[in-house]
């Protein structure tokens, strides 16, 4: 989407804003004079208003009251001059950055097209068109007479938060890192609060200025030990002239994908263990597996519990599962003997006696 200003001095036009697949239908802008097609007007552009719900309220006027000491620049990007706003949010210090792209308009050569390019508070970076989603929450701060934007970022950050599992949060929510050649990954940092030394994968999916989705960027660890932070780097598969927007796709703590998990009947396997043992433990051992049964033993000290193939009592046939990580604990310390569970697991020892013991991966339910 964008916003068109014109080349004639000092000529303010009604305001008109292009809509490319716009997800708000409450974004809009205006035309303002421009001194030349490679000079344009910094002050028309801080006098516009961007929004149609708040036709009268300029763009300085809503960056001086939410910024410290905001720098307006201009500057040439691959020959596309660039309007930058940077500064420091109130309360909350995190840089504050707003910049717009002025191209020419291909169905009027008199006028400009003015994209917003990037919204920046802090690490929390926007290249997309949700721009415009971030500029209408900063207008309606205003609006409502919010002194800073405290309250926004609060609300950024949870929505960030909330992709981690529990045991784990941002230390550097995810933002594009720039070198001279533009953006070419995403970076960000994850610290691990209460899980054992784990494995982690974050991936985010990679759309071009067509909203098109392009492939994926990711990175992962082998393994990030207890109160320790991962600084993460995920390569952009996309050059930072294609690029549109990112959004987060997962991530998961285990190196296993869902489709590797084997769902396997509890009584069908504790059936082959008692007809033949050695077939069993050659068909089940180091499998991936998902599993439904009972809880039948929870072990005091916290290191296991087991699982039955049914809620009685008399049932002896169990699986052992090995908690990994303290998160695993803490989602089955609600778990009563004889509640229904189902867990994915990797098999370790089998035995005729001993029965099967097995690592705990995930707690489905």
């Amino acid at each position: 989407m964008s916003v068109k200003f014109t080349r004639t001095i000092a000529v303010i036009l009604s305001a008109m804003l292009v809509l490319n697949g716009c997800s708000s239908s409450n974004t809009s802008g205006s035309q303002a004079a421009a001194s030349s097609q490679n000079d344009p007007n910094i002050d028309l552009i801080k006098k516009h208003s961007f929004i149609t719900d708040y036709p009268d309220t300029p763009l300085e006027e809503v960056v001086n009251k939410f910024v410290n000491s905001p720098v307006w620049t201009i500057e040439s990007e691959n020959g596309v001059d660039k309007v930058s706003v940077k500064g420091t949010a109130k309360t909350i210090d995190k840089e504050f950055v707003i910049s717009v792209l002025l191209n020419d308009d291909p169905e009027d050569q008199t006028q400009y097209q003015l994209d917003i390019s990037l919204f920046r508070i802090g690490n929390l970076d926007c290249y997309t068109e949700e721009t415009w989603d971030y500029m209408y929450d900063i207008y309606s701060e205003y609006a409502n007479g919010y002194s800073d934007i405290s309250r926004l970022y609060d609300m950024y950050m949870q929505s960030f938060s909330s992709a981690l599992k529990e045991g784990f949060q941002w230390d550097e929510t995810p933002a594009i890192y720039n070198t001279t050649k533009g953006p070419i990954a995403l970076c960000g940092k994850i610290t691990n609060l209460s899980h054992e030394p784990t494995y982690a994968k974050i991936q985010f999916n990679i759309y071009d200025k067509n909203d098109d989705l392009v492939g994926i960027a990711s990175d992962e660890v082998s393994s990030i030990n207890k109160g320790d932070t991962w600084s993460f780097l995920a390569e952009l598969p996309i050059s930072s002239d294609e690029l549109g927007r990112w959004e987060l796709k997962s991530f998961v703590t285990s190196p296993y994908e869902d489709e590797a998990f084997e769902k396997a009947d509890i009584n069908a396997m504790f059936d082959e263990l008692s007809n033949n043992a050695m077939r069993a433990e050659a068909y089940y051992q180091d499998k991936l597996l998902e599993i439904t049964g009972y809880v039948s033993t929870i072990d005091s000290d916290g290191k296991y519990f087991a699982i039955a193939g049914s809620d009685s009592s008399w049932d002896l046939d169990s699986i052992t599962c090995y908690f990994t990580d303290d998160s695993q604990r803490q989602k089955f310390i609600s778990k009563n003997k004889g509640d229904t569970i189902t867990v994915r697991v990797k098999i370790k020892t089998i035995g005729e006696i001993i029965g099967y013991s097995a690592d705990l991966v995930e707690i489905i339910k």
